[in-house]
């Protein structure tokens, strides 16, 4: 504010300094300023604002009488809704939320609203945990060891319990900085843990930035998580996790990239998360696959609650043939837990040195005895027999490295689905 008064007091001396075009022009500049600068501190005044607002609304959902939304209830169906079908077909109805926000932050955007016969409860105060806090690093710990160790401690939860499920009991025992979570999300059967790995330098980061603003590819599976060589905030309801440092990444003996280390690191992190154990699937997608999630469910509910992982790509006959390429690594929850459980054996039995990962983790299945199914159709890549987005059955298409060629394929693939 102080500069908008230093402005104004210029302005009135080069006016009336003379009535010249050099007065003038230097008044106008002036007037110009003063407006941009005005324009920044309404800006920054109204972001102070918004902040001040959502602490005011964090506070009185503490002092004032809140309930949680009934299942069954036609306000439980509207949040469902909103956080479905909602935000992407009326995203006006649901200002300043998206697909990542939370069941209470959608019962409150429609509480405020007090529509008659589609009202809400003002929802009760919550946090579920988020990376980098302590909460999430006590209940990570207890999904990875505590219930396996101390299963008496933990009754009524198990492996497969879900994060906001082992977030409640922690808070209940009050020996930690846990809060009441949030409601966890609906999962859609077969529920889909999905992760990316990707540098921090290149291309990647803005394909998967640009995926991330459009809940497109994993950021719509049920779950998901993005790794990288570095800490970064893709966005503010998206980090990633950090991969330990690898040795240079060399080619393999197909031509590949030589990168099994830094994906045994990578499966490594993902163990260490423990979220991916409540899922039916765990799958593994490059960044510029263009995933579609629906038909991957589909793809992959005949095997699920099985021992399997998913081969894909049946580009020669031969041994060794078909594989499972890359661009998607679908792997059961039982087969994952199968390579945790045989990780050394593998890294000691196979000369994997010279192999992409992706033949890696499939030669280390087979020898640790998970089975395998090979689905001709579930991915479209050009590394393989090629990439038809319109085909209207693959359920990835690979590869496609920037956000405009990713997003043309991702539109020509989801209008042949069914409506």
């Amino acid at each position: 504010l102080s500069q908008i008064e230093d402005v104004e007091a210029a302005s009135k001396n080069a006016l009336r300094g003379g009535a010249g075009d050099d007065a003038a022009a230097e008044a106008k500049a002036l007037a110009e300023a003063l407006q941009r600068i005005g324009s920044e501190e309404v800006d920054t005044l109204g972001k102070a604002g918004d902040r001040k607002e959502d602490e005011q609304a964090e506070e009185e959902e503490e002092e004032g009488e809140c309930a949680a939304a009934v299942p069954g209830t036609t306000c439980y169906k509207d949040i469902e809704y909103g956080m479905g079908d909602g935000i992407h077909k009326n995203a006006a109805w649901y200002p300043g939320l998206n697909k990542f926000s939370t069941f209470e932050d959608f019962q409150r955007v429609i509480h405020h609203k007090n529509i008659p016969g589609h009202t809400c409860p003002k929802p009760c105060a919550c946090r579920t945990a988020e990376l980098g806090e302590e909460c999430y690093e006590k209940v990570t710990w207890v999904l990875r060891e505590g219930i396996p160790a101390h299963p008496d401690w933990y009754k009524g939860l198990n492996a497969k319990s879900r994060f906001q499920e082992v977030q409640a009991r922690l808070m209940e025992d009050g020996k930690t900085t846990c809060k009441i979570p949030c409601t966890a999300p609906k999962w859609t059967s077969p529920s889909l843990f999905c992760f990316s790995v990707f540098r921090s330098e290149g291309y990647e980061v803005d394909l998967v930035k640009a995926q991330v603003d459009q809940g497109a590819g994993i950021f719509s599976c049920d779950e998901f998580v993005v790794l990288s060589d570095k800490e970064l905030p893709i966005t503010k309801q998206v980090r990633t996790l950090k991969i330990p440092p690898s040795e240079a990444v060399g080619v393999s003996k197909d031509g590949t990239a030589a990168n099994t280390m830094i994906f045994m690191k990578a499966w490594g992190v993902l163990w260490q998360d423990a979220r991916w154990q409540a899922h039916d699937w765990v799958i593994k997608a490059d960044p510029d696959a263009v995933v579609l999630v629906d038909r991957l469910r589909s793809h992959l509910t005949p095997h699920t609650g099985k021992n399997v992982y998913m081969k894909n790509c049946q580009k020669y006959f031969g041994p060794g043939w078909p594989m499972m390429f890359g661009s998607l690594e679908a792997l059961s929850t039982q087969a994952l837990d199968t390579y945790y459980k045989g990780a050394d054996r593998c890294r000691s039995d196979l000369e994997w040195q010279a192999w992409g990962e992706d033949l890696f983790m499939g030669r280390c299945l087979d020898m640790l005895g998970a089975s395998s199914e090979f689905d001709g159709t579930l991915i479209g890549d050009n590394v393989c027999k090629g990439a038809n987005c319109g085909d209207g059955v693959s359920a990835v298409y690979h590869p496609f490295k920037s956000a405009e060629t990713w997003f043309q394929c991702y539109r020509q693939a989801t209008e042949q689905l069914s409506p």
